[in-house]
């Protein structure tokens, strides 16, 4: 699990990776939840008395709507905490009447030992109704922060797939802090998507910081989509993409790509998109060049894992 730090120009966008957030698998909609944050010091006004809480409260608290993308699974994924807190209690009920009916059966007759067992029965019920709660309490995803002005928030216990496709910080907001060492960090702990999208990208430099062959990485995204860019020499693998299409652009060099029925040359500047669910194989006699765009979820070699599989592609 991790954070993610999200702009609400992403969120009011609908700018989110297609990666449920919840396990990272992909997503097959979206769930609307809104969050509210309150900063930690408010409740402390509650011991002051109930009106200062309240006020400070009101005026201090923010509340972000996201489009939260989930795959079929996870559909419920808040519902089921609100669903089980305020129902789940119940479990006590046919607890405590299998033990009466029990002690029925076995003809005890003593009122009070009856009564023992039915709320021994009734507290096992409450016990398990309980340990469920803190389960989902402790798995469900929160949020950790919303800035004062509105503009960004941040979640606690996302998928690591989605924080990396989103913009993620691998520390809890205020941790540097805490630990005294915020002075001495010159680097912030998020480097947002919106921050990525206001720089201007030099894909002759981005280039230059790797020399990997078939190990893409990450440049840029917009809409769900990653602006890939990647050093190609040899023969890749036969495979396939169930649910993308994938553009390969030639930056520099050669490229083959290889379909089962033709093969398409790409010379510098030119580009084709493989459809979605059509099998092909890029080939490179010579080392080639390559920015490649596709959605969030794309891994390098579809449906096949090998020792060239990119699970987690790094950002420049």
């Amino acid at each position: 699990m991790d954070w993610v730090t999200l702009t609400r120009d992403q969120v009011d966008r609908d700018e989110l990776p297609r990666i449920c957030i919840v396990c990272g698998e992909p997503a097959t909609k979206s769930v609307n939840k809104t969050f509210s944050y309150r900063p930690p010091w408010v409740e402390y006004l509650y011991f002051a008395g109930i009106f200062p809480g309240l006020i400070a409260e009101h005026m201090y608290s923010q509340e972000m709507r996201v489009s939260c993308p989930v795959c079929q699974q996870h559909g419920n994924h808040w519902s089921r905490l609100a669903w089980v807190a305020s129902v789940g209690w119940l479990l006590a009920v046919p607890f405590a009447l299998v033990v009466l009916a029990a002690c029925k059966v076995s003809d005890l007759d003593d009122d009070w030992r009856t009564l023992v067992f039915v709320a021994a029965g009734a507290g096992l019920g409450l016990a398990i109704w309980l340990a469920i709660v803190i389960r989902f309490a402790v798995t469900t995803i929160k949020v950790s922060k919303i800035s004062s002005s509105g503009d960004e928030i941040t979640l606690h216990r996302v998928s690591d797939a989605f924080a990396k496709s989103a913009g993620v910080t691998k520390e809890p907001p205020g941790a540097s802090e805490r630990d005294g060492c915020a002075e001495d960090d010159p680097d912030p702990p998020v480097r947002s998507v919106k921050e990525m999208r206001n720089e201007k990208v030099n894909l002759s430099q981005k280039l230059e910081q790797f020399d990997e062959r078939w190990g893409p990485r990450i440049v840029g995204e917009l809409n769900g989509q990653q602006v890939k860019l990647a050093k190609l020499e040899g023969e890749f693998v036969w495979h396939h993409h169930e649910e993308e299409d994938e553009l390969f652009m030639v930056l520099r060099g050669r490229l083959q790509i290889h379909l089962r029925e033709r093969t398409i040359e790409l010379d510098e500047g030119e580009f084709f998109i493989v459809p979605r669910g059509v099998e092909h194989k890029p080939v490179a006699a010579e080392e080639v060049h390559v920015l490649i765009l596709e959605p969030s979820s794309t891994l390098n070699t579809g449906n096949v894992r090998n020792e060239r599989t990119v699970d987690d592609p790094e950002r420049l």
